[in-house]
């Protein structure tokens, strides 16, 4: 782990463990950046890029099927596929070789820059002198065409083909080497994720039985990671399970309901199918007629594609002897919300549609159209798995902003009472900065919905559950989870 630490501050915390081995004065962990992963990905010898120290005299081939041919002059031997003309530039691979650590040393000595066995000294070619090299070598050599336009004609034959290029990086080849290289980076991450995860639970046992169970409770691995790095050194898991309350308490954000509602304007709510809008608006427009009165309040709804939806609203609207009008277009909401300019607040039910659907870019649509002062107030259920409510919080906030409006001011989190884990909603609000307006943990209007209790979320949300050991991750599953935030991690330890 000490190792790890001191890898990440000398290449950064995303670098990559390539391989590790035991050497006479310690652990020599040979690693790299994605940056450098990345150039290897995109700036390979298909790739039509040109070579970084191409010397500015050197014929470029017109083709990559006839290669240009070396000058006679220089009877180079052909060099290896991975050779380069400058070994400092390989792709930024560095060696650093560690000292086994110990109670009095922690020192680190670095090697020499990671050069592959097979590159040997006799094959580089200086970058001042560096040219194609052709098949055939020793056939009679093409006079080398200038760049500047001394010789046009060879200019233009030299230049590669745009086609080319594009079909060559959309060839079936290419995308499978970068394939691989992806499984290959997904494997070391795996390797070494595994191997981080066996050496914390020697050195920090208590730390990992946290970490066990926020994941079982439904935390993201990225949040788990921001939680556990600010724990305090101490064995005794209640109290570490305390702390978590403690901070998950002080992450979340809320909005006073009573100097929103007291300012007026528009609120729009909304959401996926089936998390709660109409019921929720039911409660707050209960709420609102017993402090502004009747006359200060109205419904609107834009939901005319689900059956029965504005029954449902309007059974609620007579007993608070209130009115519903249904909206069509953005149109019809703007000459509506001029017609009610006086009333103070104006509740909006807008239709239950999957992230996904283009109808729900045609609501947001609508609804910047008809008031672009109006709040957007998202609805979320707590029963919604975490990558679910990752995908509704993005794709929502990606069609106000692309028609113009900003991000959702504020969430309202439903179905508390149903769900058996509130963690992914509670870790969605954390990570997205979005302000919590009510909770409501029932079907009863309007007694069911409540200010935010942070007391009882955050301990809702690290809340155990028991349930089968098949629902559980297990320690061998763990590193897997996460070996995509694996910088995150190593800060924890």
């Amino acid at each position: 782990a000490e190792a790890l630490k001191k890898v990440r501050l000398e290449m950064g915390a995303d670098a990559m463990i390539l391989s590790t081995s035991d050497t006479v004065n310690g652990v020599e962990i040979v690693a790299i950046t994605p940056q450098d992963l990345a150039k290897l990905s995109s700036g390979g010898s298909g790739s039509g890029g040109r070579p970084r120290d191409l010397d500015p005299e050197v014929e470029i081939a017109p083709s990559f099927a006839q290669p240009a041919k070396l000058s006679a002059a220089r009877n180079i031997p052909k060099p290896s596929t991975f050779a380069t003309a400058d070994p400092s530039n390989n792709a930024g691979f560095k060696r650093v070789e560690f000292p086994r650590i110990s109670s009095s040393s922690a020192n680190i000595s670095s090697g020499d820059s990671f050069k592959p066995a097979f590159f040997e000294s006799s094959q580089r070619i200086p970058a001042s002198e560096a040219k194609f090299v052709g098949e055939e070598s020793e056939e009679t050599p093409v006079a080398p065409k200038s760049l500047n336009g001394s010789h046009r004609n060879g200019a233009a034959e030299a230049s590669p083909n745009p086609k080319t290029i594009a079909e060559l990086a959309n060839s079936p080849r290419v995308e499978k080497l970068l394939s691989e290289i992806g499984e290959v980076k997904n494997l070391l991450q795996s390797r070494v994720a595994g191997n981080f995860w066996g050496n914390l639970q020697q050195e920090k046992a208590h730390l990992t039985e946290v970490i066990k169970h926020l994941l079982n409770t439904g935390f993201s691995p990225q949040l788990c990671a921001d939680i556990t790095r600010q724990l305090p050194e101490t064995s005794d898991l209640p109290t570490l399970l305390q702390h978590v309350r403690d901070q998950i308490k002080g992450m979340i954000k809320t909005v006073d309901a009573f100097a929103t509602f007291d300012k007026g304007g528009v609120f729009a709510f909304i959401g996926p199918t089936g998390v709660g809008k109409t019921t929720t608006v039911a409660k707050i427009a209960a709420r609102c007629v017993l402090r502004y009165g009747r006359n200060q309040v109205t419904l609107l709804t834009t939901d005319t594609y689900r059956i029965g939806a504005q029954e449902q609203l309007k059974v609620f609207a007579k007993i608070l002897g209130l009115t519903v009008t249904s909206l069509r277009d953005g149109e019809d909401l703007s000459t509506k919300l001029k017609e009610l300019s006086g009333r103070k607040i104006v509740l909006l039910d807008t239709a239950g549609v999957s992230q996904r659907d283009t109808l729900m870019l045609e609501q947001s649509k609508t609804l910047q159209d008809g008031s672009q002062n109006a709040s957007r107030i998202l609805v979320m259920s707590s029963t919604t798995d975490l990558r679910t409510q990752e995908e509704v919080i993005k794709l929502h906030n990606q069609a106000a902003q692309k028609n113009g409006a900003g991000k959702i001011d504020a969430a309202v989190i439903t179905k508390i009472d149903e769900a058996a884990h509130v963690a992914p909603v509670v870790d969605s609000i954390i990570r997205h900065d979005m302000p919590l307006l009510f909770i409501s943990n029932g079907q009863r209007v309007p007694e069911d919905l409540s200010l935010p209790d942070l007391d009882y979320l955050s301990h809702r949300a690290v809340q155990a559950r028991a349930f089968s050991e098949d629902l559980s991750y297990s320690d061998d599953q763990i590193p897997a989870i996460f070996s995509n935030n694996l910088g995150d991690w190593i800060k924890t330890s």
